[in-house]
């Protein structure tokens, strides 16, 4: 929480909305290497790069779908949102980056939803 007032504080005034963009994206990180150096204390340590590169490149075939939308603006914006999102689900599929528990896991769960 410090992290975060601090850099937005320091980032908003300068840079207005990316600033606060940024202070988000830096909070994430700083949380990421707190639990990941607090886990590896604990728990043991995690192998993040060998099991989260799928979902990483699922994520940069994202991006690099809905770049060329990046200029759109007004109701148009959820154009990029529904294709990033359709995109996004099907990179994560063929690259299988999802194992048959966690698949599982999210059935259940929408199916609570919907009852």
């Amino acid at each position: 929480m410090v992290v975060n007032v601090v850099l937005n504080l320091a980032l908003i005034p300068l840079y207005g909305y990316q600033g606060a963009s940024w202070a988000t994206v830096l909070t994430e990180l700083t949380l990421g290497a707190v639990a990941w150096t607090l886990t590896a204390r604990h728990v043991g340590r995690v192998a993040v790069l060998s099991l989260s590169w799928r979902i990483i490149l699922a994520g940069l075939i994202m991006g690099a779908a809905i770049y060329p939308l990046s200029t759109v603006s007004g109701f148009e914006v959820a154009i990029p949102i529904a294709a990033g999102a359709v995109v996004y689900g099907v990179a994560v599929l063929l690259l299988r980056a999802l194992t048959g528990d966690e698949i599982a896991w999210a059935r259940r769960a929408l199916a609570m939803a919907r009852s």
